[in-house]
């Protein structure tokens, strides 16, 4: 754009067509779809110590073959397993903003992921089976925040220090997760109400050469 601007902006089409067919079931499952995928990047110059950084990314995770075929597979005689030909893809949008100032740098982003993939057992107590299958369990956001500061005073010792504060925000898909949290047991843990968790990390290395 100009000296002190840097930008770069893309989108990606995808359309497809699945069709599943199951002979030995007599089933068969069409979908379409059509998915935009957008990339933004920015970066400014405010002079030769400060940049200011903006992206904004999309990501697609696709279900496998095995996982949306719904074909009964018996492990043993109280197990079975099967595919699920509903399963969604996982979608996730990412927006990062950064700040550096000479060798200081701090970056915010947030992340929004829908559809999340996920095996689960589930337990008839009448039937006394227990089945393997694979659904979309929650949505979730990941908010991050990082600080990064590298010196090199000595010329033989190079230092850096970086922390970063993030958080988790769960929220299980309803009805259907709710349904299988009362009252079943499920192998992994989805509390039935939105979760946050929040973590700190704080990094430190001096290498010495």
């Amino acid at each position: 754009m100009n000296d002190k601007t840097e930008a770069k902006v893309g989108i990606r089409c995808e359309y497809g067509v699945l069709d599943g067919k199951s002979f030995k079931m007599s089933q068969q499952s069409v979908k379409h779809q059509f998915d935009l995928f957008p990339t933004l990047y920015i970066k400014y110059r405010c002079n030769d110590d400060n940049t200011l950084s903006l992206s904004v990314t999309s990501r697609i995770n696709r279900p496998n073959y095995v996982d949306l075929n719904p074909f009964t597979t018996y492990v043993d005689a109280h197990t079975i397993q099967t595919g699920n030909p509903n399963l969604q893809p996982m979608k996730s949008y990412m927006a990062e903003l950064g700040f550096t100032h000479k060798a200081f740098s701090i970056s915010a982003s947030a992340k929004r992921i829908t559809s999340v993939m996920s095996t689960y057992t589930d337990i008839d107590e009448v039937g006394k089976m227990t089945r393997h299958t694979v659904d979309n369990v929650m949505d979730k956001s990941v908010y991050n925040l990082n600080l990064s500061y590298y010196f090199d005073c000595l010329k033989w010792l190079d230092s850096y220090v970086d922390g970063s504060v993030y958080m988790v925000s769960s929220e299980p898909l309803m009805p259907h997760c709710q349904q299988l949290l009362h009252g079943r047991p499920m192998s992994h843990s989805i509390d039935s109400h939105n979760t946050r968790t929040v973590v700190c990390l704080l990094n430190a290395c001096l290498d010495k050469y």
